[in-house]
C-alpha cells in the first residue's frame, strides 16, 4: 500500500525499539508542519557585509552607542528571496534602564529599497535623543532615477499618563532623511516639526505624525547603496514608534537598457571562458 509504512518487531526486538521507531516519522511530520506554518527560518547571525546599524540614544549627559560586533548576537536574520530581514530578537534597556528599545527591523531589496522600523521607551525623567540609521547594499549597482513609495508614519504616545508627550526634529535637521549612495535625497519632517499630545486618549488621535512621497525625478545615477536616518527628540516618560521606506527606481527606459547591458556582458564572460 503506497503512502503506508510498516515496522516489524523480531523476537529479540523490544516493543520499546518499535516505539522509537514510530516516533521518528511522527517527529519528522511535526518539524515539517512547523516549519511551514512559520514560513522563513530566523536565525542570529553576522550582520550581513555592506549592512550597517547605527543606534544613538542620549539623555544629555549619557550616550549609549551601538556597535555591530554587539549587535550581531542581538539580531536576527531572514532571507525570503532577494529580500534579507534582520530584526532584534529580544528588548534592549540601556542608559542604566532609562530608555528600552522594545523593537527594531530593517528589511532591505537589491530591487532596491529599505526600511527602517523601531519602537523606543524613554524610561527617564529628562527628555532623550534617538538616532537610528540603517544602510544597505545594492549589488550589483542599478540604475535609478525616481523615488518611489518612501515615507515615515512616527506615531507618539503618553505611557506615564504624565504632561502629556512631545516629540519634535533636532535643530537643523530632519526627523527622516533617506540617502543614495550615500548623499541625502529625501527628507521629511523638517525641523522646526513638533508633536505633541495631552494624554494616552489625545495620543491616539493627535499622536500621529505621517509624511509620504508617491514619486519624484531624481537625477539619474548607478545606485550602490541606500540608506534611512532617524532622529529626534523624545519627551521623558514617553514613547515613539517608527515606520519608515524608502525606493528608488529606474524608468522603464532604463531598466530595459540596463537589463540589455548585463545581459550582453554575461554571454561575453562566457565566451570568454571557452
Amino acid at each position: 500500500m503506497s503512502g503506508c509504512s510498516w515496522s516489524v518487531v523480531s523476537p529479540g526486538e523490544s516493543m520499546g525499539s518499535r516505539d522509537r521507531l514510530l516516533r521518528v516519522p511522527i517527529l519528522l511530520l511535526a518539524l515539517s508542519v512547523a516549519f511551514l506554518a512559520t514560513g522563513p527560518a530566523a536565525w542570529a547571525a553576522p550582520i550581513p557585509e555592506g549592512f550597517l546599524l547605527d543606534v544613538q540614544i542620549t539623555d544629555g549627559t549619557r550616550t549609549w552607542t551601538s556597535d555591530e560586533t554587539a549587535l550581531s548576537e542581538l539580531l536576527s536574520l531572514v532571507e525570503n528571496g532577494t529580500e534579507t530581514t534582520l530584526a532584534l530578537m529580544a528588548p534592549q534597556t540601556v542608559l542604566a534602564g532609562g530608555s528600552t528599545i522594545l523593537d527594531w527591523d530593517s528589511t532591505y531589496d537589491p530591487d532596491p529599497f529599505v526600511t527602517n522600523n523601531f519602537v523606543v521607551v524613554n524610561n527617564s525623567a529628562v527628555s532623550q535623543t534617538y538616532f537610528v540609521s540603517v544602510v544597505a547594499p545594492i549589488n550589483p549597482a542599478f540604475p535609478v532615477n525616481s523615488i518611489v513609495q518612501s515615507n515615515i508614519i512616527l506615531t507618539l504616545n503618553d505611557d506615564d499618563n504624565l504632561n502629556g508627550a512631545t516629540v519634535s526634529a533636532l535643530s537643523g535637521t530632519s526627523v527622516y532623511e533617506a540617502f543614495l549612495n550615500g548623499s541625502s535625497a529625501l527628507t521629511f519632517l523638517d525641523d522646526p516639526f513638533s508633536n505633541s499630545c495631552a494624554s494616552p486618549f489625545d495620543c491616539t488621535f493627535n499622536g500621529i505624525s505621517a509624511a509620504a512621497v508617491a514619486s519624484q525625478g531624481i537625477a539619474a545615477t548607478a545606485a550602490t547603496s541606500i540608506g534611512i536616518t532617524i532622529r529626534f527628540d523624545l519627551s521623558p516618560g514617553d514613547s515613539a514608534a517608527v515606520q519608515s521606506r524608502f525606493e528608488v527606481v529606474p524608468e522603464p527606459a532604463s531598466a530595459m537598457l540596463f537589463g540589455l547591458a548585463l545581459a550582453t556582458a554575461l554571454v561575453c564572460g562566457r565566451r570568454g571562458q571557452r
